[in-house]
């Protein structure tokens, strides 16, 4: 059963969400596990905010995301659309007497992860049946006890054996999380869905795709007790921009006194894009942010691009990270550590806010786009205590922004940007080295060594950084998993528990768990973000844009969403005394 705070629902809309989810839903079933540094986390977060508990027709207990993603069809692999765990025994068992013509097509091809999961399942069953044990199936598929090497200590790579995002999911979904669009293709030149407005009519114009939604949907949501509210991954690059918008008006209407969190995701575009798909992914990433401005509680936008521009941008740069941008199950990680950190606030036993409260904090006076920045991992060396740590870092922040357009601008004259509210996650360190300890009130020129706390370290941090904003903390001793299959994407000077070190890890050796930091602001970067966007978008006439018309946006809408996403920039003016460079304002 949840907290009183209540259960989260959450939609995945798009391919790229269904690589961001896998990863997240993959995390967070680590929790599950026996690995003491990862067992803490089921004393810190609540898992049943977001997982829900069933039993399977033959009474076996199942604990499943309470979750409804949609994708195009072709887009599962080997996965099935209703899933293993809810099938009868007996379900393929034919009472036909007559003739049989069978005829067999080629299964998808699994890698090296996914058949050494096979492989655990089918020790499992082996065991069950010979103890006629009721057993619950193994819901994150990790090892069974006694097995000799459990997929998360392996090292795999999956670069090459990575094409969807089921081909690294661990754990099992319910039968009706997976929601297929059978009337449109990711890729090819017929019924591609690479448009704002065909998911905003697929769901307005198509009652058999919306009944479906609305019936999953309610499924989850009328088993639970204190619905808190919903939390979206959201493509905007692409047709689910539109869905999405769409999908979150629908929400408000049913549930209008819920929150809806919404994190609208963006994939590096392919190095090949013609000029003309780039354009059209930078009017469905607008489109669907001026839509889900109005109706979401908070929107946060996501992607290791640093600028999303007509023109290829570089990735964002983390310092001990070595990673492929270019490579959906890379960067989609990098992603879901950010998403995943960033939403404990709303999910730990402690309580600390709701979903409602956590989206009112950041989107005062107006500001519904907020930024989410990240450090991975969190530069926290070996023996090191969190002052030391944050005391190294100088005046420059840890963390990323993860918010195309956001990054601070070199320049001796450029203002500093201000925050005007911020939420901040610390995950990974423990208590002992939350504080300076025996060095408490020594003679070191930082006050970060006389705090008594962690939690007021990081204050006392925060408030050296932005003095203005009010900083909403969080300190957890669990740490993020990192195990397989999460890529290997660490520096070699990171070791297996994450933590920075002068010596070089084996190659052999896979990073088990890493120490992570988020922020989650608003702050005046947003204003410099929306008005680069407007800017490149100003010039862009609609009416040479047939299959944006064609899909069914409606003509104006694309100047009308411009002019609202620049009203909205309006209200990320400074208020820390100093204003944005005059060429923020140059926006027409």
């Amino acid at each position: 059963m949840a907290s009183s705070r209540g259960e989260v629902v959450t939609l995945q809309l798009g391919h790229y969400a269904g690589f961001v989810g896998a990863h997240w839903w993959n995390s967070q079933s680590a929790a599950f596990n026996s690995d003491p540094r990862l067992s803490i986390a089921a004393q810190e977060v609540n898992s049943d905010v977001l997982f829900r508990e069933g039993v399977t027709l033959q009474g076996e207990p199942t604990y499943t995301p309470r979750l409804v993603l949609m994708d195009l069809k072709g887009n599962l692999s080997s996965l099935r659309q209703q899933g293993v765990l809810y099938e009868h025994p007996d379900q393929n068992t034919s009472t036909w007497s007559g003739k049989v013509s069978v005829h067999r097509t080629d299964p998808a091809s699994r890698n090296a992860f996914l058949q050494d999961l096979d492989v655990i399942e089918e020790e499992w069953e082996k065991r069950t049946r010979a103890s006629c044990s009721n057993a619950p199936k193994p819901e994150t598929k990790n090892a069974p006890a006694g097995s000799a090497e459990p997929p998360a200590q392996k090292v795999y790579h999956l670069e090459e054996g990575v094409e969807v995002w089921s081909d690294f999911l661990r754990l099992h979904l319910h039968p009706r999380s997976v929601s297929l669009i059978n009337d449109h293709t990711s890729d090819g030149d017929v019924d591609r869905f690479d448009v704002f407005g065909l998911g905003d009519s697929l769901l307005l114009r198509s009652p058999p795709v919306a009944d479906d939604l609305e019936d999953r949907l309610h499924f989850f949501t009328e088993e639970c007790d204190s619905l808190q509210g919903f939390q979206l991954l959201c493509d905007l690059h692409d047709g689910f921009s539109g869905l999405g918008a769409r999908a979150v008006e629908r929400l408000r209407d049913e549930y209008g006194t819920k929150g809806v969190l919404v994190w609208g995701l963006v994939p590096p575009a392919p190095p090949a894009l013609s000029p003309l798909r780039s354009v059209y992914r930078l009017v469905n990433y607008a489109l669907g942010m001026a839509r889900l401005v109005d109706t979401a509680s908070v929107l946060l936008p996501l992607s290791v691009s640093s600028v999303l521009s007509r023109r290829p941008s570089p990735p964002v740069v983390f310092p001990d990270l070595h990673y492929d941008a270019e490579l959906h199950y890379h960067s989609s990680a990098v992603l879901a550590a950010a998403v995943g950190t960033s939403s404990l606030p709303y999910r730990t036993h402690s309580r600390l806010t709701s979903l409602s409260e956590f989206a009112d904090s950041l989107s005062g006076g107006g500001r519904k786009v907020a930024m989410t920045s990240l450090a991975l991992p969190f530069p926290l060396h070996a023996g090191e205590s969190l002052p030391d740590a944050l005391r190294a870092l100088g005046a420059a922040p840890p963390w990323c922004s993860l918010a195309p357009g956001t990054a601070p601008v070199a320049s001796a004259s450029a203002p500093a940007p201000c925050c005007f509210a911020q939420s901040v996650v610390l995950r990974g360190v423990p208590a002992a080295r939350h504080t300076a300890g025996s060095q408490r009130g020594s003679t070191k020129d930082s006050p970060l060594y006389r705090c008594s706390t962690g939690q007021d370290v990081m204050s006392a941090y925060l408030h050296g950084l932005y003095p203005h904003a009010p900083s909403a903390v969080q300190l957890l001793q669990a740490p993020m998993s990192a195990a397989a299959p999460f890529p290997d994407i660490f520096a070699p000077t990171v070791d297996r528990s994450g933590y920075l070190t002068d010596s070089r890890r084996k190659m052999e050796e896979a990073v088990s768990s890493v120490p992570v930091l988020t922020a989650t602001q608003s702050g005046t970067a947003l204003r410099t973000s929306l008005l680069a966007l407007c800017r490149e978008l100003a010039l862009v006439d609609e009416r040479r844009l047939p299959g944006l018309l064609a899909a069914g946006t409606e003509p104006g809408e694309l100047p009308e969403a411009l002019h609202g996403l620049r009203s909205l920039a309006d209200a990320y003016h400074s208020g820390c005394g100093h204003e944005q460079n005059s060429d923020d304002d140059d926006d027409s």
